[in-house]
């Protein structure tokens, strides 16, 4: 099935009443319309038909997401979550399905114990001395746009798929209606497209490194690399300029302060 065919048939007003019934309808928050699924209910059919007459010519226009704070404990700054309205979560969790059947054979979104088992079978192996733990500083408010958008480009090329894409990015996310400050920098956080977006920009690091003589496990923000002795501090080097080169910083590794 091409982009387009798959995309017309994730944004046909069938699936995304399947969409809205299998997945969305489960979630209470509300967005910055304060919208509940009570009163969504109600419009649902003509809310169906706007998000995909729109989103199939690339004029759907997400509604600011809804500010929301997380606290990460004391000393630390807050979480920023990002919550859409109902109507963008189902035309946001379309994308996400056209996005994980798009790029399914590029990025990996290994759940947590398969991560585990892999660095199991390594560490097991006998064949490493050493191993370097490194984070990733700020990932998703750090990933730039231009250089996410080329990722996508190298599997999608329509304009009115990029469109919505770089809609679903750039859209601000506010405490108040009446901000009006668009994304410029980042993924937002807490959307259905988040994790797939953010596999997708490290995608082509990860095949690189998982090419290289040593393992190398990511999972977010994490990375864990099994070496020789002898190599680790080359390669954290060369793993942390290769960050770098895409924008993302890694914490300073034995750095006061860092982690």
């Amino acid at each position: 099935m091409s982009n387009w065919s798959l995309y017309k048939d994730l944004f046909s007003k069938s699936s995304l009443e399947e969409i809205y019934s299998n997945h969305v309808v489960f979630s209470g928050a509300t967005g910055i319309d304060k919208v509940t699924h009570n009163i969504f209910m109600k419009s649902l059919s003509n809310q169906l038909d706007i998000v995909s007459k729109k989103a199939l010519v690339g004029k759907y226009k997400f509604s600011k997401y809804r500010l929301k704070l997380i606290s990460k404990g004391r000393g630390n700054p807050p979480r920023e979550i990002s919550i859409p309205t109902i109507r963008d979560r189902i035309a946001l969790k379309a994308i996400c399905e056209f996005l994980n059947q798009t790029f399914s054979g590029e990025v990996s979104l290994d759940l947590p114990q398969n991560v585990v088992r892999q660095v199991k079978k390594s560490l097991s192996s006998g064949k490493y001395t050493s191993f370097i733990k490194l984070d990733v500083k700020e990932f998703y408010p750090n990933i730039i746009h231009d250089v996410l958008i080329r990722q996508l480009e190298s599997k999608v090329s329509d304009p009115a798929i990029l469109a919505e894409l770089t809609a679903s990015i750039t859209t601000p996310t506010v405490e108040k209606t009446s901000e009006n400050i668009p994304n410029r920098k980042g993924v937002p956080q807490g959307l259905s497209i988040s994790n797939i977006l953010a596999a997708i920009y490290l995608g082509k690091l990860d095949q690189k490194l998982q090419s290289r003589d040593f393992a190398y496990f990511r999972y977010v923000d994490d990375i864990l690399i099994f070496c020789t002795k002898e190599q680790a501090e080359l390669i954290a080097n060369e793993v942390i300029g290769e960050f770098k080169s895409i924008g993302l910083t890694i914490y300073t590794p034995g750095s006061a302060g860092e982690k």
